[in-house]
């Protein structure tokens, strides 16, 4: 084997193991690319089924509120009712008692 022969096949040897590295970084580059826009598009569909189950989440339980609301407001309409007939049954009586304490004086002299 002539040392020539033997350079040759090193060089040879040396181009086609840089080829078989850049094609197979080419590869992982177009595997990287691949999985990021699969992560995307997971992503995207992740996205729009939390934002469907917000919305029925939001739909549901509005409604609940609203109801919660009506039902707060006529619970404090019955209530500011009962506190108004009260005040108005006793009504004379109190006007009655404070008349009666102010017409009524004790007067109470200091003893020697």
């Amino acid at each position: 084997m002539n040392p020539e022969d033997g350079m040759q096949m090193l060089l040879s040897a040396e181009r086609q193991a840089q080829s078989i590295i850049n094609d197979a970084r080419r590869e992982r580059l177009a595997m990287l690319k691949q999985a990021k826009e699969e992560a995307r598009g997971d992503i995207s569909v992740f996205k729009a089924e939390k934002r469907e189950e917000f919305r029925e989440f939001r739909d549901n339980n509005a409604s609940g509120n609203h109801s919660a609301k009506k039902s707060l407001k006529k619970q404090s309409r019955e209530h500011r009712r009962a506190i108004t007939e009260q005040i108005e049954g006793n009504k004379q009586e109190v006007i009655d008692l404070l008349f009666e304490l102010v017409t009524n004086v004790e007067v109470v002299g200091w003893e020697d």
